[in-house]
């Protein structure tokens, strides 16, 4: 039998003996766990300070729906200057506050779950910074895709971020629009889905160099020529 009077939730070495629901409420519980606590005052008042503590939590984000800015400040914290996200309210007790959230993903992006959904981290620095999740993509400047400090962040559709992108490693120039065309040297650029021809060199140079011409009068900041 349980001495109600010496009862604590917590074990020897520290571990909670009770495993209560954060967001839960004492009123929640059934019948027969009302009445079966109620016996253990300590155990109640432990349930009273959990249930205290949380008041100010957002609640868990709904199935289907995207964490708010809310919701991600409480549980992380963001540094904008390192991009790096540490845990500031774990939602594991094998999580220790101030260690830092989040792997890093075969695609090399930075990426975490919370409340059951897996978010990229460069998403989840938009919304921590500007309060909305991005509708579009959220472009990394530098191409670094871990790199997830806030300036090096920005909005871009999907064909803005296919700009800011190197030449492909099958390239045979090593240059982005330019191809070998016998003796020559052909540049080109698609705009809007319509490859436009810039003219053959003499040079892959030469090619590149009217290639980038070409890339910052149409696509000006997102522009990137190998």
């Amino acid at each position: 039998m349980i001495d109600s009077d010496n009862w604590s939730p917590w074990s020897a070495d520290g571990k909670e003996l009770i495993d209560v629901p954060p967001a839960g409420k004492i009123e929640d519980y059934s019948e027969f766990a009302r009445e079966t606590m109620a016996r253990y005052p300590k155990v109640m008042a432990h349930l009273a300070g959990r249930e205290a503590a949380n008041d100010n939590c957002p609640p868990v984000t709904a199935r289907g729906q995207i964490i708010s800015q809310e919701r991600l400040r409480y549980l992380l914290d963001y540094n904008p200057d390192s991009g790096v996200f540490t845990w500031r309210n774990p939602t594991s007790r094998r999580v220790k506050a101030g260690r830092i959230a989040g792997n890093i993903d075969s695609m090399g992006y930075v990426q975490m779950s919370l409340d059951n959904r897996d978010y990229r981290g460069h998403r989840l620095a938009w919304l921590y910074v500007h309060g909305y999740y991005p509708e579009n993509e959220v472009d990394h400047v530098n191409m670094v895709r871990s790199d997830n400090r806030i300036e090096n962040l920005r909005e871009a559709t999907r064909e803005q971020n296919a700009r800011n992108r190197i030449a492909y490693k099958s390239s045979t120039t090593g240059f982005k629009g330019v191809i070998r065309s016998r003796d020559k040297f052909s540049a080109r650029i698609t705009v809007n889905r319509k490859p436009i021809h810039l003219g053959q060199f003499d040079t892959a140079e030469e090619a590149n160099a009217a290639y980038e011409a070409a890339a910052n009068r149409y696509f000006g900041d997102f522009a990137r020529a190998s």
